[in-house]
């Protein structure tokens, strides 16, 4: 029987098929390292996948159980070198993801309540009903240029400027 994450992996991999080259890492390469690697021509990065049980209370705190000391240390370091890094984030028992820049997702871990949580991230929510590739390369676009480290990152236009 496959496991949540791996089931995370299926869907998102079936979705992004022929849009994005990406391989499934898990911890071949070395401890905490995320789950998935792609490309894309306009974007690249690291993917942690989580299925994310969200509690009943709404005022509890976010965070996600399995999302280990390790593994945050290894996103806060790739991040702060320039490497995008994501938290893909399932909510169980529905068809919401939520995609979010590893240091938006360190900042806000255990720190708001899952009230607070859906309502600053719910632009970067995807539905595996509605969902297609352009919408999800398009938040993890949004998300990682709208970090503090993307967007020192983000590619700078040059050229003429008009005076209009």
């Amino acid at each position: 029987m496959r496991l949540p994450e791996q089931k995370l992996w299926d869907r998102l991999s079936h979705l992004m098929s022929g849009v994005w080259q990406a391989q499934r890492v898990e911890n071949r390469v070395g401890p905490n390292t995320p789950d998935v690697y792609f490309t894309h021509p306009t974007i690249h990065g690291w993917i942690e996948l989580k299925v994310y049980n969200p509690p009943l209370r709404p005022d509890t705190r976010w965070r996600l159980p399995h999302w280990t000391a390790g593994q945050q240390g290894w996103a806060r370091r790739f991040t702060a070198l320039g490497s995008p890094v994501w938290l893909v984030v399932h909510f169980a028992n529905s068809d919401r993801i939520y995609v979010l820049a590893a240091e938006e997702a360190l900042e806000a871990h255990g720190k708001i309540s899952l009230a607070d949580f859906r309502r600053r991230y719910d632009w970067g929510a995807v539905s595996w009903k509605t969902g297609d590739a352009a919408g999800i390369l398009d938040t993890l676009r949004r998300s990682w240029y709208d970090s503090p480290v993307g967007a020192a990152m983000a590619p700078k236009v040059v050229g003429p400027t008009s005076t209009k």
